[in-house]
């Protein structure tokens, strides 16, 4: 858990060919547009990656947004 918690795997993006869907928040506190360019300049060098984003949500997207997550997980399945 340690090593997951302390891993930073930005310079290793463009490497990254697994396919990504990013479920990432927006809220008041950070609005769509914010959060938008914060995730998109994170992953910019992600060559497959999908952003997802989730209206009225904080970190645990699971959490606060289930159902939108639920479909989330759902499409990058098919």
């Amino acid at each position: 858990m340690y090593e997951d918690l302390t891993t930073d795997l930005r310079p290793d993006m463009a490497a990254i060919a697994t396919p990504i869907t990013l479920v990432f928040p927006y809220s008041d506190a950070m609005p769509k547009e914010r959060a938008d360019a914060f995730y998109q300049t994170e992953y910019a060098k992600a060559p497959n990656v999908t952003f997802v984003p989730v209206a009225n949500s904080g970190h645990f997207v699971m959490l606060d947004q289930a159902g939108a997550f639920a479909d989330a997980v759902a499409q990058f399945m098919r």
